[in-house]
């Protein structure tokens, strides 16, 4: 069993267990342990000194980590993986509200940790309600990079190396894969990949905009 398909289990075997019991907090504790241990975790990196960076990882995580023993129910398995789950409300909220939290800043909080990073607040906000709706626009703007029904992104591809592509930088990112780990991956240096993959976001920041 891969480290997806186990965390999908237990996200699972969390949700079925009655509230307040000992065996959901057993199942709640096996799920968070192992999220938590499966290095897969998006990290903020606003520029600032590695202390400050990791200390609102952890309040990030921390605060996560809670929120998820109450609401593991909107956890559903048919729309993608744990882990995608997971950071995408590290990047959408829990990042940005530890950020504000640490710094005292009430704006100009950026997160860069996965795909979200080119697309305006506006257009993921305008439509959304509840963490339940970031999370099917999440699902949604990854199944269709994946699927690509227009091959758009298969095509745009890096000149020094043509079996790099934007689907499959973005597909990592969403994955909360991390620079270092893709750099090793694709055997390309880390600002070479991330300038292509700016210069793409942002070229494909409408045709992705407008699934929100």
């Amino acid at each position: 069993m891969n480290k997806h398909e186990q965390l999908r289990v237990l996200a699972e075997e969390a949700k079925q267990q009655l509230v307040n019991t000992k065996e959901k907090r057993k199942a709640l504790s096996k799920l968070i342990n192992c999220i938590c241990r499966c290095n897969k975790l998006s990290r903020p990196n606003m520029g600032l000194p590695a202390s400050l960076r990791n200390e609102i990882y952890q309040e990030g995580l921390q605060n996560l980590c809670l929120w998820l023993c109450n609401n593991i129910d909107k956890y559903n398995s048919e729309r993608g993986e744990v882990i995608a789950w997971v950071n995408m409300l590290l990047i959408r909220r829990f990042y940005p509200e530890a950020a504000r939290s640490i710094m005292g800043r009430k704006n100009d909080i950026s997160v860069e940790a996965s795909f979200w990073d080119n697309l305006s607040q506006e257009d993921l906000d305008s439509n959304s309600n509840s963490d339940q709706d970031l999370v099917e626009q999440f699902q949604k703007i990854r199944t269709y990079i994946e699927i690509d029904s227009k091959e758009i992104f298969k095509q745009a591809k890096m000149r020094s190396n043509q079996n790099i592509n934007f689907q499959k930088i973005a597909l990592k990112k969403i994955a909360g894969v991390s620079w270092k780990q893709i750099s090793e991956e694709l055997n390309a240096p880390i600002p070479t990949l991330s300038n292509f993959y700016q210069r793409y976001l942002h070229k494909f920041r409408d045709e992705l905009s407008n699934l929100v």
